[in-house]
């Protein structure tokens, strides 16, 4: 087992020798939404918001063996670690995009390519707030297929913070389901995933895929903003965009309880 290391905090755990293992309840969940949308197929196409250890991109592509997986990666420094010491093998069929996501969308034509669009961009000390936005979600939105889907972690207390409901609100605005899966253990700090759609889809089998994963998720449910403000009270969280967006001051009450 290898961790990868950024800013003091460990952003990957992987497993040298099984490449489909996952570290975080949230992994779990995100493979339990790329199996429900993968249905029977192996020739799904996803694009990945951030590389970090290629923990899950390099699970797709042994999951999925004839899936098209795009990731795009800031930092080539984080990309040639993962070669060089977390077992990202020097043939993968893993395309990786050494640039800032948004920009990367923003220089495509607006053909509907992916089936799943994975965020792994946030973390408790760094929220790269031009992903957070409606504009941003747009470009997320001219990318998916009609049935696809866009999942992400984001790291907030639901009870007591903002930001999980403000990043719900404003997805929104660009598709007609949106959802947080709760985790077992409540409202409190923790990694929640939000899953957003255009799709009709059936939520019951969907919600049982991630109970069935053996995680800290697998007592949570997936969740409406309306059903978050009705089981954990109702907050006055603003929409995000590229003229308002006060991510900073959302998750600084983080830092001051420790």
């Amino acid at each position: 087992m290898k961790g990868l290391s950024l800013d003091h905090l460990t952003h990957s755990l992987v497993d040298l020798n099984d490449p489909t293992y996952h570290a975080y309840g949230y992994e779990k969940t995100f493979s339990a939404v790329a199996r429900y949308v993968a249905g029977n197929r192996q020739d799904i196409g996803v694009f990945c918001i951030g590389g970090g250890g290629y923990s899950f991109s390099r699970y797709l592509e042994v999951a999925y063996p004839k899936a098209g997986i795009e990731v795009a990666e800031i930092d080539p420094a984080v990309t040639r670690t993962a070669y060089a010491e977390l077992a990202l093998p020097a043939a993968s069929r893993i395309v990786t995009r050494n640039e800032d996501a948004r920009i990367f969308l923003m220089r495509q034509d607006a053909r509907p390519r992916y089936d799943l669009v994975v965020g792994d961009a946030f973390n408790d000390m760094s929220v790269p707030y031009h992903l957070t936005t409606f504009e941003f979600n747009e470009e997320v939105r001219k990318v998916l297929k009609p049935d696809g889907f866009y999942i992400t972690n984001v790291i907030d207390d639901v009870r007591e913070g903002l930001f999980a409901r403000s990043f719900m609100k404003t997805l929104k605005r660009s598709f007609r389901g949106v959802y947080l899966v709760q985790p077992g253990g409540g409202w409190g700090l923790s990694t929640y995933v939000v899953i957003a759609t255009n799709r009709d889809f059936d939520r019951a089998e969907l919600d049982r895929l991630i109970r069935s994963n053996a995680s800290e998720y697998a007592s949570g449910t997936l969740m409406t903003l309306e059903e978050v403000e009705r089981a954990a009270g109702p907050r006055d969280a603003p929409v995000l965009t590229d003229d308002f967006v006060p991510v900073d001051n959302m998750i600084a009450p983080l830092f001051a309880r420790g």
